[in-house]
């Protein structure tokens, strides 16, 4: 069991050996696999393959305005244009899609991706068009190079088939001008593996919250990790945790298999983006499910929030909370992992939170919001404006925790948590 994928690790893009293969539009598919370390038991397969689009690609389909497609994608004049691009058939069924494109962005210029997807062979259903939001909260991409919020399927449809995507261009005056030199899209199929259901069997009911006690947490071996506990790419590093940073993850909503989606996302964080890992310390699903993310147990670094990884701990919530409520069963978890600590950890599960932006910024990003803006940690992709009720509510509940205490709001430096220090036996290391 492992990661069935056609790729040879990377961290940037691929130099391998590549094979043409005959699509509906042309592309590359690079060759090679990559399986999980044998005898890895609980460990899940995971299905991936990549498509890279570049120069003459892009030639078969439509643009609307001064498009130059020949050599790329290059808006030629000052003006709007749109790119669309013929049906492309995936190579494999996906559950989830990842986006990564090499554009040059001069000043004054802006391009946007845009993706729809089909679950039909025919392609008779699409999907709406759906923009895809660039993670500017994560680690930094290679110069010019884009990364995109991973694209969930719907799980309700098991998988799509068929994908369409378009590109929109803007420039405001001459000079230099936008271009796409290469896009890659990632076709992820983590559906096989234990499911959310059959985890929460073995694991028996949860029961009611009736002490600080740290949740239950699904272990990265419970819910499928092609590399179970271990980060042999991304060697852990720690330093103390002394603040939490919330994310969602801006996944569908109506999933009822949280594993899998889990499993996506390790796939594009440790893949596709080449990190070697998931980047959430934690993750959270709407039923109070707690997952372990980042290998390396307690204090160990994440790659959550630009700039402040080291010290804080990272918890992405599966879903998206830009405008739906959190439900209670997650925020009661959230809380308790929070609050999970020993009475030495001096704890304050509220802090005062910038209005610089629409993003939340639980610290570090509120200790720094006096100096400079919120967005310098995370976009409204990673963290919604809903989430501004979430500590606060935790504030009002001191009954769960005898040990926290509310904070003056015009305190802004003050740490969320704190988290006893517990080692695994791997090799400290940074990722580069």
């Amino acid at each position: 069991m492992g990661v069935a994928r056609h790729n040879t690790p990377r961290r940037r893009w691929p130099g391998a050996l590549v094979v043409l293969l005959a699509l509906l539009i042309g592309g590359t598919w690079p060759a090679g696999s990559l399986q999980a370390a044998p005898g890895r038991q609980g460990a899940a397969t995971i299905r991936a393959q990549e498509l890279t689009l570049r120069g003459p690609d892009f030639a078969a389909g439509q643009s609307k305005g001064p498009l130059q497609k020949d050599a790329g994608l290059i808006l030629t004049l000052p003006a709007t244009a749109v790119y669309t691009s013929p049906v492309i058939l995936a190579p494999l069924p996906f559950s989830d899609l990842g986006c990564v494109w090499q554009a040059a962005l001069p000043a004054g210029t802006s391009l946007l991706l845009e993706v729809r997807t089909s679950p039909e062979p025919e392609g008779k259903r699409w999907s709406p068009w759906t923009r895809i939001a660039e993670e500017d909260d994560l680690p930094s991409p290679a110069f010019g190079e884009h990364a995109g919020k991973l694209l969930s399927i719907p799980q309700r449809d098991g998988v799509h088939r068929r994908l369409q995507y378009r590109f929109l261009f803007s420039a405001l005056s001459d000079g230099a001008l936008p271009q796409v030199q290469r896009l890659t899209f990632t076709f992820i199929d983590a559906r096989a593996g234990p499911t959310t259901k059959e985890i929460m069997a073995r694991q028996g009911p949860h029961g009611t919250i009736k002490s600080v006690d740290r949740p239950p947490v699904i272990s990265r071996e419970e819910w499928g990790c092609p590399e179970g506990p271990y980060s042999p790419r991304w060697p852990p590093e720690y330093q103390r945790v002394t603040h939490v940073i919330i994310h969602h993850t801006a996944t569908p909503n109506d999933d009822t298999d949280w594993a899998a989606r889990v499993r996506a996302i390790w796939y594009y964080h440790a893949n596709t983006r080449g990190w070697g890992d998931i980047a959430y310390n934690f993750l959270i699903d709407p039923l109070g499910n707690v997952y372990e993310g980042r290998a390396g147990g307690d204090d160990v670094i994440g790659g959550h929030a630009l700039n402040y990884n080291p010290g804080t701990m990272g918890i992405g919530n599966l879903g998206t909370y830009d405008f739906a409520p959190v439900q209670p069963p997650m925020q009661d978890t959230m809380e308790q992992l929070i609050a999970g600590r020993p009475p030495s950890a001096a704890l304050t599960p509220w802090v005062p939170l910038s209005t610089t932006t629409r993003s939340i910024t639980t610290s570090p990003a509120t200790a720094m919001s006096a100096r400079r803006p919120a967005r310098a940690t995370c976009s409204t992709a990673c963290s919604p404006p809903s989430a501004r009720t979430w500590l606060p509510a935790s504030a009002s509940r001191k009954k769960r925790s005898p040990w926290t205490k509310a904070t003056p709001a015009s305190s802004a430096a003050t740490p969320i948590g704190t988290m006893a220090a517990r080692r695994t036996a791997i090799p400290s290391g940074r990722i580069p």
